[in-house]
């Protein structure tokens, strides 16, 4: 008898990528006040997956999920890229949403002990340099989603510490599902 969770495959049967925060740019603004990015709605009861091969995958429900923001800044010397607020949010219905998790801390729930502090979120990246540059980097959020209800999502607000119309941001989100309760069948 073969254990199904031993696939002897690849990584493909054990996560799932799908995106997770749309596209966003952002420039620099003397208020230095930003909107919040709502994320794009996870269904974690029909998973469709974003690459090349349209694949859906139904009743394997992850228990984890793996949040990657990537973002590519051209930003002044001594100037940060930040988010002034994180959360994952969790829904019954994809309409109403409560806070799973959030970076500030103002839900009954901490964020997870892997996640940035409150602190290190708002200077995700800072140029250290004397000259403006362009930097390209990324930050995880892991969560356990085990009691999170069927659709998840990630909403960011970010800033730039910039007050002159000079430095840009551009960011996106990937959610690499994991902890099904079944093995995936792998793309071809």
């Amino acid at each position: 008898m073969t254990n199904p969770l031993i696939t002897g495959r690849d990584l493909q049967s054990l996560v799932q990528p799908v995106a997770a925060v749309p596209s966003t740019s952002i420039t620099s603004n003397a208020a230095g006040t930003y909107s919040a990015v709502t994320g794009l709605t996870i269904d974690r009861a029909t998973i469709q997956s974003n690459g090349g091969i349209a694949q859906q995958i139904t009743n394997a429900m992850p228990l984890g999920c793996l949040f990657i923001l990537q973002y590519d800044l051209s930003i002044a010397a001594a100037k940060s890229f930040g988010a002034t607020s994180v959360k994952v949010e969790h829904s019954n219905n994809g309409t109403a949403w409560a806070s799973l998790y959030d970076i500030n801390n103002t839900t009954t729930v901490s964020p997870p002990s892997t996640w940035p502090t409150a602190a290190q979120a708002l200077l995700i990246e800072t140029n250290a340099g004397t000259a403006a540059a362009t930097i390209h980097g990324s930050v995880m959020f892991e969560a356990d989603v085990k009691s999170a209800n069927r659709y998840i999502r990630l909403d960011v607000t970010p800033t730039l510490t910039s007050t002159g119309t000079i430095d840009t941001a551009s960011f996106y989100g990937v959610a690499v599902l994991h902890g099904f309760s079944e093995v995936l069948p792998t793309q071809l």
